[in-house]
């Protein structure tokens, strides 16, 4: 995908933090990873995905990419409408204690057939505790947000997987 946008000429910049950047009236905030400290890469990255606040009048997003509990704790989460949970649903003790950060009424899990569990009961069990609307993609197919007059409002390809 670089090398398509240099060959068109479009500007691109790393997505490290701290990044803001604005589109119109949408607004993205880079929370995380911070520049790399010199030495070999982590043998995990996913501690070092992008972490994104997506802002737009009526919507504030976070985007978590891989990044679980103890990635995003430390950082300055404020409270959104709707998250994407992290790393596919998988099993974090932490969870929770984010949850009751963000504040979120809407959460999307992507995920498909696999083999890992994903997501994990405890992933599930700590979003309907918090009394979140949770989305997951291998049941709802597609998911989109909207701002209506009356607040969020969430769509899927399969309403009702039953």
């Amino acid at each position: 995908m670089l090398a398509v946008a240099r060959r068109r000429g479009i500007r691109t910049v790393p997505a490290i933090a701290p990044l803001g950047l604005a589109l119109g009236r949408l607004r993205i905030r880079i929370l995380s990873p911070p520049p790399r400290a010199p030495g070999p890469p982590p043998e995990d990255p996913n501690p070092r995905g992008v972490v994104a606040v997506v802002s737009a009048p009526g919507l504030r997003l976070l985007l978590s990419a891989d990044a679980e509990s103890d990635a995003l704790l430390p950082l300055a989460l404020p409270p959104v409408d709707a998250m994407k949970v992290p790393h596919h649903g998988s099993a974090d003790a932490g969870l929770p204690r984010v949850l009751e950060r963000l504040r979120p009424r809407m959460a999307a899990i992507e995920v498909g057939d696999n083999t890992y569990g994903h997501p994990t009961a405890s992933t599930l069990a700590a979003l309907r505790r918090a009394a979140i609307s949770t989305y997951r993609t291998d049941r709802h197919g597609t998911i989109s947000l909207s701002v209506q007059a009356g607040g969020l409002r969430v769509r899927s390809e399969n309403p009702d997987p039953g």
